[in-house]
């Protein structure tokens, strides 16, 4: 029994001194952290639904009743214009020299009464150079309107000669009190000459 005890008690011992030379190694801390809060892996950041491209307004298109606005038989159903309908029938742009038929601009004047009450257009470019005297003349050249720039029938001398129609007061009162109006300059004053012979207008 003594020897047996003897060994326990050696066994203990070398136990003992293997414990104390662990801990030693390890400045009596253990190797196995615990109660510190463990660092997380960053996680990547949940991506972002794609944003809405944003709606554009459709752009405004002619009626497929639209007259021609220059297709003509005779001289008379043509006038030369400073602004005209571009591309948005609700607006105009500047053409300095623009042939156009009559009915076409009574069309369009007619069509933005209704359809283009709340449209915004962009302000007009001024005019270019002046043109030629004959530029301003309305013809009706092969079946197009133009000017009598164009037109070699023109005598520039008879129209200087020919005695100048005077300006009638009440067409000029009525194309002043409409100039904002968003219409052609031409279409204008086409209304108000029918306005005036018909009593509609009076200055």
């Amino acid at each position: 029994m003594r020897s047996s005890a003897t060994a326990t008690i050696h066994c203990s011992a070398t136990c003992v001194a293997l414990l104390c030379a662990v801990l030693s190694c390890t400045d009596g801390k253990s190797s196995v952290r615990t109660g510190e809060p463990r660092a997380e892996s960053p996680t990547k950041a949940d991506p972002q639904p794609p944003k809405p491209k944003p709606t554009s307004t459709p752009a405004r298109t002619w009626p497929a009743d639209t007259p021609s606005a220059t297709r003509c038989t005779t001289s008379d159903e043509c006038i030369v214009v400073l602004t005209a309908p571009g591309d948005d029938p609700c607006c105009d742009v500047t053409v300095t020299i623009g042939p156009r038929k009559r009915d076409y601009l009574e069309f369009v004047e007619t069509y933005r009464r209704t359809q283009c009450l709340k449209v915004e257009c962009p302000p007009l470019a001024l005019p270019g150079a002046q043109p030629a005297p004959c530029a301003q003349v309305a013809r009706c050249i092969d079946g197009k309107c133009g000017h009598a720039c164009n037109d070699p029938t023109y005598d520039a001398d008879a129209d200087a000669d020919a005695t100048p129609t005077p300006a009638d007061p009440c067409v000029t009162a009525c194309v002043d009190s409409r100039r904002m109006q968003a219409i052609s300059a031409g279409a204008i004053e086409q209304k108000c000459r029918a306005d005036c012979a018909s009593g509609t207008f009076t200055p």
